[in-house]
């Protein structure tokens, strides 16, 4: 097969008028075989002649056996390069996988949560509330049989624990909304996070207000709901963790984004190191993440906290 290549190349060299080069084993007395390098370089007269051949031939056994080897550790090389891309690859779709799978899981914890919230609330709402008011109702009236009988110390003490009990019942209503908001969906939000600014705030205690200038367009029922516990978990933050003293609402449209935020004038970053709060934060995060919403929480000048949460308005 050399013996050919070696005429072939030498023939084709001598018809065209051009450079030779080729390289050929040879066999030795011994069996073995040796690389060797042919060349050739036509010598022309001054008509562009071909007068004679200036060549040399020479041993490249040692510069044949470094491109050998060289050759073999790339195809080695490019092997193992195939093989661990391979196996990150897989790694990749393992993590990837493993990713959905843990974030499907917390969709549901999240989603399974808010369903005892709702049966918990409408639980309480249905059962201790009406349990409350007829209990009330019932102080109330023997306040006023005793109030007939002329038994006024005792009419005033049923009239007082009719009235203790009211305020509880107005509590456990409270609770019970606030586990399971009955008017927030994606027409009701505006009006169920004024509803919860009115019932967190607490006279010489806490002022909350809800700032809301436009109606915000929200099509989505569970965008809603992650939304008002987005700001539930931000206002009770400011107020149990970080003492805050006034929070303020705001729900509004920017740049085709809506926009949330809750700011308050309680401590300033950096955030409480209590697991309690660590959690609300983290429950935050998590529900933002869920509905493709961004979540800052940052210090304000001259004091407080505001968390902030954007997500694209719908078209």
């Amino acid at each position: 097969a050399d013996r050919q290549a070696v005429v072939a190349s030498w023939q084709e060299a001598v018809e065209a008028g051009t450079t030779y080069r080729c390289d050929f084993r040879i066999r030795s007395a011994d069996g073995s075989y040796h690389w060797f390098q042919n060349m050739a370089q036509p010598v022309t007269d001054k008509q562009g002649t071909i007068e004679k051949w200036f060549g040399s031939c020479a041993n490249i056994d040692d510069l044949m056996r470094v491109q050998s080897e060289l050759a073999a550790a790339n195809e080695r090389l490019e092997e193992r390069v195939a093989q661990r891309t391979s196996q990150l690859v897989a790694a990749s779709r393992e993590l990837v996988h493993e990713f959905e799978r843990r974030q499907r899981l917390e969709n549901e914890m999240l989603e399974i949560s808010e369903q005892e919230h709702h049966t918990l609330g409408q639980d309480l709402h249905d059962g201790v509330c009406q349990h409350l008011s007829g209990v009330a109702l019932m102080a109330a009236t023997l306040g006023d049989v005793c109030e007939q009988k002329s038994d006024l110390e005792v009419a005033a003490r049923l009239k007082e624990i009719a009235k203790l009990i009211h305020h509880a019942s107005d509590q456990a209503r409270n609770v019970a909304r606030s586990l399971h908001p009955v008017d927030v969906d994606a027409n009701g939000l505006a009006a169920a996070l004024r509803d919860l600014a009115v019932r967190h705030a607490v006279p010489g205690r806490l002022k909350c207000r809800f700032l809301c200038s436009a109606p915000v367009p929200i099509h989505d029922n569970k965008v809603a709901m992650h939304l008002y516990r987005i700001v539930q978990d931000a206002v009770s933050h400011a107020s149990r963790h970080r003492g805050a003293r006034r929070v303020i609402i705001h729900l509004g449209l920017r740049e085709q984004h809506i926009v949330l935020s809750v700011s308050d004038d309680g401590a300033s970053l950096p955030e409480s190191h209590d697991p309690a709060a660590e959690l609300g934060v983290k429950l935050m995060r998590h529900r933002s993440s869920s509905i493709g919403a961004t979540l800052t929480i940052e210090g304000r000048d001259g004091g407080g906290t505001m968390v902030k949460c954007s997500l694209p308005a719908p078209i």
